[in-house]
């Protein structure tokens, strides 16, 4: 070797260690520029959370940039009330940069996707019949440029929430009945006692007496409702039915169905948003062939004497109930027993920078 290369040798040797000792030196200061980064994207995550308590049906300026401990944060805020919405920080901090992203939505007082307040019932299912706990977003809104929760996403609440032990021992029997599909009753009493107390939590006849000024359309008898519409998506409508009723056909429905009497619902029937039926002594509920609710079922029964339910229920076909925040938060306003509890709910959350 000769003395030219052993001295080049020599050198870059040290200018190695040199770099080294370089990046050592400020892989401390990297990492407290990365760790302030991630504390100022959390904070405007915060502050964002706080207007949307506030403000969760109308704010969504967002904060284009806001300065704060000696960094700056920028929060962009998507999606419409009726929705999820789209949270996205970004913190800054010299030269670290951290984002995190969340995806947020308001739980109802719904406390499940079937409500019984009975002491007993005649519960009945067969073949693909479905009562689902995962909160799912309805059809009328799954072409609509929003994020996606649903579908059996997104925080499962109970599948059947229920009064008494009786009406929990009927659906248990009934889901063991099942033999070809176990998972007919998702979430049914999360922990297993709860929902048996004697209470749901939810007064069905606050509810209902909250919903009566607010009638839309009222009907008498026992009608038949066949290729019928009622309400929109963006303009539900209250409707009571003062006896009972069959709804069959291609008939779709938005808003609150309140129902005294029989109530038969098949064929390709859907309907989003509240159906709450009231009744003493024999009081009959079937729902069979393609019939869905997107939304809440709530029975509110009295027995005609001690001894004698008279209260059934009948899930047959492919018949589905799916738990469904945003349908049931369309008729919060006008309901203040479904306003919700909980603000904002946390389906997804994302975050890069490290």
């Amino acid at each position: 070797m000769t003395a030219l290369a052993a001295a080049t040798l020599f050198l870059g040797s040290l200018m190695m260690e040199w770099e080294q000792a370089r990046w050592a030196a400020a892989l401390p200061e990297k990492a407290e520029e990365a760790i302030r980064a991630r504390q100022i994207a959390q904070a405007g995550l915060d502050a964002a959370m706080g207007q949307l308590v506030r403000q969760y049906d109308t704010w969504r300026t967002g904060y284009p940039t806001v300065a704060y401990q000696g960094g700056a944060f920028e929060v962009v805020v998507r999606g419409t009330a009726a929705g999820p919405l789209l949270v996205a920080t970004e913190g800054r901090f010299q030269t670290a940069t951290h984002r995190k992203e969340m995806t947020l939505a308001r739980l109802s007082t719904m406390p499940g996707a079937l409500l019984v307040a009975a002491e007993a019932i005649d519960a009945r299912t067969s073949d693909g019949a479905l009562i689902s706990g995962q909160d799912t977003r309805p059809p009328s809104s799954l072409g609509k440029a929003a994020v996606q929760v649903g579908n059996g996403g997104g925080p499962a609440v109970h599948s059947v929430y229920v009064s008494s032990q009786e009406v929990r021992n009927a659906f248990e029997t009934a889901r063991a009945l099942d033999a070809e599909r176990p998972l007919l009753l998702r979430g049914l009493g999360r922990d297993g006692d709860e929902g048996t107390d004697g209470t749901l939590g939810l007064d069905l006849e606050t509810l209902w007496q909250e919903a009566l000024p607010y009638v839309d359309h009222a009907y008498a008898g026992q009608p038949t409702f066949e290729d019928a519409a009622f309400g929109a998506p963006d303009t539900p409508v209250f409707v009571h039915l003062q006896g009972g009723a069959t709804f069959a056909g291609h008939t779709r429905g938005y808003g609150l169905l309140l129902a005294e009497g029989h109530l038969v619902l098949h064929e390709d029937f859907v309907w989003e948003g509240i159906i709450l039926v009231r009744g003493s002594g024999d009081l009959r509920i079937r729902q069979a062939d393609q019939a869905r609710i997107f939304g809440a079922l709530a029975l509110l029964h009295t027995p005609a004497t001690p001894d004698t339910s008279g209260l059934s229920l009948a899930l047959t076909d492919a018949a589905a109930l799916h738990y469904s925040t945003e349908a049931i938060g369309k008729l919060a306003a006008r309901l203040p027993s479904v306003r919700r509890r909980a603000w904002v709910v946390r389906f997804d959350y994302r975050e890069e920078g490290w």
